[in-house]
Order: structure tokens, then C-alpha cells, then sequence
């Protein structure tokens, strides 16, 4: 153990898969809920050091680059990048993100222009799929949906 966590609740590296330093098992179950959650995401960048250098081993062992994210295995940056690309979820909020800003408002449920901003989301992010997700097509989608044009 190199140390201890909030609570005296021991700390430090275990190896994980392909010899990857993990913590899971090392930290107290209210830090252990969130590692969970983001370990598998880190470790598609492992083969990146603490200042962003380039790296095929840490610790003489070679980097496994390889993840699971919500039962899918991605490979590394460019697997992540593709696998949230291709993601219905992550595509629907990017058009929200654009949706709010153009609204210069978040969609919070419940607020006075939740339901402005949720038809404006269905009309853009249709607009969008049809087109791709092109960033200039999510523009186009947000900019002709009706909480956009509505005086």
C-alpha cells in the first residue's frame, strides 16, 4: 500500500488488466462507487503519462489500452472517440448541449421552457441523424427548430 484514503481506508496500485495499475479493491466503498464508474474510461488512456506523454510500458510491463465501457470493448483514445461517437446517447447530448445554448437556457425539467426545449431537441436531433450528426447539420437542425424560430 502506498498510502491511505479519506477515513484511514488504505490506499494503492493494483494490477488490473494487461498489468494496468488499478485502485479498485483498494478504496473505501464510498470512493470504491465512483472508480467503478471511471477506472475502465481511464484506462483506454493509459498509454499517456501524467504530462500527456506517449508510452508503450509502464513499469517495464506494456499498456493494455483496452476498455469496457458499459459492456463494450473499446481500444484506446481512437476506440473511445469512435464508440462515443456512435453512441444515440452521446449524440442526442450534443444537439441538447446546442439546443440550450442557442436557448441560452438549460432544459431542466420543470422549468418555464422545458417543453420549448424538448420539441426544439426532437426537431434538431431528427434534423441531425438525417443528416449524419455533421456539425454544421446539428447547427442547421437547432437554428430551424421551433424554440429557435418562436418569437
Amino acid at each position: 500500500m502506498v498510502g491511505e484514503g479519506s477515513g484511514g481506508a488504505p490506499i494503492g496500485g493494483m494490477l488490473g488488466a494487461g498489468g494496468i495499475a488499478t485502485m479498485m479493491g483498494c478504496l473505501s466503498p464510498r470512493c470504491e462507487a465512483c472508480h467503478r464508474l471511471t477506472d475502465n474510461i481511464g484506462f483506454a488512456y493509459e498509454a499517456f503519462d501524467f504530462l500527456g506523454r506517449l508510452r508503450n510500458t509502464d513499469n517495464g510491463k506494456p499498456i493494455d489500452v483496452s476498455a469496457d465501457i458499459d459492456g463494450l470493448t473499446v481500444n484506446g483514445p481512437g476506440g473511445m472517440a469512435m464508440t462515443l461517437a456512435n453512441s444515440r446517447d452521446v449524440q442526442t447530448c450534443f444537439v441538447r448541449k446546442w439546443i440550450e445554448f442557442a436557448e441560452g437556457e438549460f432544459a431542466v425539467y420543470g422549468n418555464a421552457k422545458f417543453q420549448d426545449i424538448e420539441e426544439s431537441l426532437r426537431f434538431a436531433d431528427e434534423w441531425a441523424r438525417n443528416h449524419n450528426y455533421q456539425l454544421t447539420d446539428v447547427i442547421a437542425g437547432v437554428a430551424m427548430s421551433p424554440g429557435f424560430l418562436a418569437p
